[in-house]
């Protein structure tokens, strides 16, 4: 049953001219996932409104700019408040006017989807709008004003990236009261996940560069004591979370060459496109082919190893796509930004080509599960990470005196997985699903590198008592040490990853299907 709306009083609305007259029923298509490109229509099917984003590495503030398409004229814009912990937005006209003003009222709990909106009328009047969703999943929102409720947002679609073919990211039904502004009524873009695993890493940065490392503040430069100059150093340490470039000679003791700036700008160039044609239209051509669609059943059993005898052949292919998918598409998102900036901070004089070095490694080297976290996976947080874990050792230390060195390492690498399990846990709580799933995963990929490490510690010492040291070390450079390290480690995803994503996906799957159910049997009645 829909909830009945009321008119507000007083009036909500901060742009003169989109004022309703009576009860509206509007359409929004998102076009993509973080709201970049979304066209409003009316309850006859004309567009009446679209967003267009900026372009990535344009705008720190997320910027969003709202049009009236019908006089083809820019009405406001939406943007972020820059570093704002407290995930604050503000609706401004395009002269720079304040029209309105979110703030969400939860930023680490499951109800982040509560929105407070403080709106400028027409009048000069400040009215409150709050912003609730009706359930969890947030599929539908309720907008208030005092006991009034005078418009809801519905999603109406929600597919998934990889699957939807040809179909909108999302959809919306958005119903609005008689006296209410029309233009007020877009969802906040979702940049929770991107926001919050940025502010996680500066937190833990900060805290260990200054409370771990006892970091010394940077000279001052005796040429240059402008405030610029000291800009420069602040940004070189607050957003250097790798602390580049290192201030140790490399291991040979020779220095290395700087990257001509040429050869920087090449690389960098090329993987863009790269990247977009892989992402954008390799892979769905090879999603189509393999998976062609996904739905609940398929991610319904994320368990392995007790019903092996129950794997099916559909099942194994989806499991493999899932489990490798996810490196991919760290990747492209990851490595991709770091390009774009590195091409962007590098062209500007900001920073030099051995500022930004390439975040991954090489293919070959995910050979073993500990190769592929200590060689080819990104090292963003490894420093901070890795202070907090010998903190804890020395802890350890005082506490049980005597431990053998090969503990120390253990319990930093346990320190590491842990606490990127934590950081992605609280990204994921943010966005109102299970943390847990998070923390487990990361936890059992320690459980698989300390296995990794205990059988091939074995296996050479047996080799060493019994003389086939030499001939197990060409073993393990051959092409059968390669195939079993690379089997090994999708064997290893293919059994945990699923344990990780399908919970989530399973969710999502479940309720597009049921909308789908129920468009499906609705009919359209002229009147």
């Amino acid at each position: 049953m829909e909830t009945p709306l009321q008119t507000p009083n007083p009036p909500v609305n901060m742009l003169d001219g989109y004022v309703s007259q009576e009860q509206v029923m509007l359409t929004m298509y998102c076009h993509d996932s973080s709201f970049k490109s979304v066209t409003v229509l009316d309850g006859e099917g004309n567009p009446i409104f679209r967003v267009e984003g900026t372009t990535f590495g344009t705008s720190w503030s997320w910027r969003r700019r709202v049009w009236d398409s019908k006089k083809d004229c820019r009405i406001y814009d939406f943007r972020h408040n820059s570093l704002d912990i407290k995930n604050g937005w503000v609706v401004e006209t395009p002269d720079g006017r304040k029209l309105c003003s979110l703030q969400h009222q939860s930023q680490v709990t499951r109800n982040h989807s509560s929105v407070d909106a403080t709106v400028r009328t027409e009048a000069g009047e400040d009215v409150l709008v709050l912003m609730r969703p009706n359930g969890m999943a947030a599929i539908t929102t309720t907008i208030t004003v005092g006991d009034a409720t005078i418009a809801t947002i519905h999603k109406v679609e929600d597919n998934l990236p990889g699957s939807r073919g040809g179909r909108e990211r999302s959809v919306w039904a958005v119903r609005i009261a008689p006296g209410v502004d029309m233009s007020l009524y877009f969802p906040v873009p979702n940049f929770i996940s991107l926001w919050t695993q940025s502010l996680v890493l500066n937190v833990v940065h900060a805290t260990s560069l200054i409370v771990l490392e006892n970091y010394p503040v940077p000279p001052r430069d005796p040429k240059d004591s402008s405030w610029s100059s000291a800009l420069r150093q602040t940004y070189r340490i607050w957003g250097n979370p790798r602390m580049l470039p290192r201030a140790k000679k490399p291991k040979s003791g020779v220095d290395e060459q700087e990257e001509p700036i040429a050869v920087f700008l090449i690389h960098r160039f090329a993987k863009i496109p790269l990247y977009y044609f892989l992402n954008w239209h390799v892979l769905p051509k090879l999603f189509s082919e393999t998976v062609v669609e996904l739905v609940a059943y398929d991610v319904a059993f994320p368990a392995l190893l007790t019903r092996l005898s129950d794997v099916t052949a559909r099942e194994a292919v989806v499991r493999s796509f899932i489990a490798l998918s996810w490196i991919w598409e760290s990747l492209v998102f990851l490595d991709g930004t770091n390009a774009v900036l590195a091409v962007s901070f590098v062209l500007a004089g900001v920073d030099q080509p051995s500022d930004w070095p390439p975040l991954f490694g090489y293919p070959t080297s995910m050979c073993g599960l500990r190769k592929f976290w200590s060689q080819f996976w990104h090292k963003l947080a490894v420093r901070s990470y890795s202070n907090y874990g010998r903190a804890f050792t020395r802890m350890l230390a005082f506490i049980i005196p005597g431990l053998p060195p090969v503990v120390y390492g253990a319990v930093v690498a346990f320190v590491i997985f842990l606490l990127s399990g934590l950081s992605h846990a609280v990204v994921s709580w943010r966005l109102g699903t299970s943390g847990w799933l998070d923390l487990q995963w990361f936890l059992l990929n320690f459980a698989g590198c300390f296995a990794e490490t205990l059988v091939v510690s074995m296996v050479r010492r047996l080799a060493k008592r019994l003389g086939w040291a030499r001939e197990l070390a060409l073993l393990e450079r051959s092409w059968l040490g390669w195939f079993i390290g690379y089997t090994w480690v999708f064997a290893f995803f293919f059994w945990t990853v699923p344990l990780w994503k399908f919970p989530t996906l399973y969710r999502e799957l479940v309720k597009l299907e049921r909308w789908a159910s129920i468009l499906s049997k609705m009919t359209i009645v002229e009147g």
